[in-house]
């Protein structure tokens, strides 16, 4: 999610990574300062990061887009 100067990254990475973590992973990047991507600042603009994803939902919602969760299969786990 854009706005302006500010990208964020809900869930960053490959999902099937991150489905064990508790909770959901933001990262939140200032492209002016920072192009790079290497300084997430989530941690120190919550509200930034609040008021980026209920604009995410808000899209996701006017726009029909299915949770990849819902959609994908996954391998059970190797009990070995």
């Amino acid at each position: 999610m854009y706005q302006g100067r500010w990208k964020l990254l809900i869930e960053p990475g490959w999902y099937l990574q991150t489905l064990e973590a508790l909770g959901i992973a933001y990262e939140l990047y200032d492209l002016d300062a920072d192009p790079a991507e290497t300084t997430n600042l989530a941690k120190s603009h919550p509200k930034l990061v609040k008021k980026l994803v209920a604009m995410s939902e808000r899209w996701k919602a006017e726009n029909s887009i299915v949770d990849y969760s819902k959609i994908i299969t996954l391998k059970p786990k190797d009990p070995y």
